[in-house]
């Protein structure tokens, strides 16, 4: 019988929780891990070649008021700049098929 790692059981775990999870390596922004219900809130898992910078536009992160999110308040951002956790409650993500949802993000 094969023991699965630590890495095994902890992605197993975040795979089914009912929260969205979305992982990137500091201080770049490159993404890490994205779970399934991340990919289900945002309408796309992990985008290829985003990082800090380029987050808005892939992931159809907007203001409440529909304009593109400023890069500089994304969650990620700001927790890096303020080193600490920061919670965002002003972002509305508008998924591939149009339908946009308001989200609580934390970083």
């Amino acid at each position: 019988m094969t023991v699965p790692s630590d890495h095994d059981i902890i992605l197993a775990l975040a795979e089914d929780l009912p929260v969205g999870i979305w992982v990137a390596r500091a201080p770049t922004g490159v993404e890490v891990y994205a779970n399934r219900a991340f990919a289900e809130l945002m309408g796309v898992g992990l985008q290829p070649d985003v990082a800090v910078g380029k987050y808005s536009e892939p992931y159809g992160i907007l203001t409440r008021d529909r304009t593109p999110y400023p890069e500089a308040r994304m969650p990620f951002v700001r927790a890096l700049a303020e080193q600490r956790v920061v919670v965002v409650d002003d972002i509305t993500i508008r998924r591939p098929d149009g339908s946009c949802i308001d989200i609580r993000a934390y970083g």
